[in-house]
């Protein structure tokens, strides 16, 4: 079974006229580049981000006295929860 397309006039193309179609054909379409506008970069450390958000929380705790009862009553209500939980038993 042959390969490729039928040629188009009455022989195939040689190496050298399908290449410049090929370069013709892609040289016709142009591709503009694509910027897209980079994300500033955060040159802050681990430490120093993390020092920040726990400043943050602790801002917002301080704001919401109410609020951080209810959770602390909570969290302690879900650890109890989870201690009187039987752990699965293996087989």
């Amino acid at each position: 079974m042959p390969r490729g397309c039928k040629p188009q006039g009455e022989h195939a193309l040689s190496n050298a006229e399908r290449q410049a179609r090929y370069r013709a054909r892609h040289l016709a379409t142009t591709v503009e580049a694509i910027t897209r506008p980079r994300r500033p970069v955060n040159r802050r450390s681990r430490p120093q981000r993390w020092r920040e958000a726990v400043d943050v929380l602790l801002a917002l705790q301080a704001d919401m006295p109410i609020g951080s009862q209810r959770f602390q009553k909570a969290s302690k209500v879900a650890r109890q929860q989870r201690r009187s939980k039987p752990l699965p038993m293996s087989t």
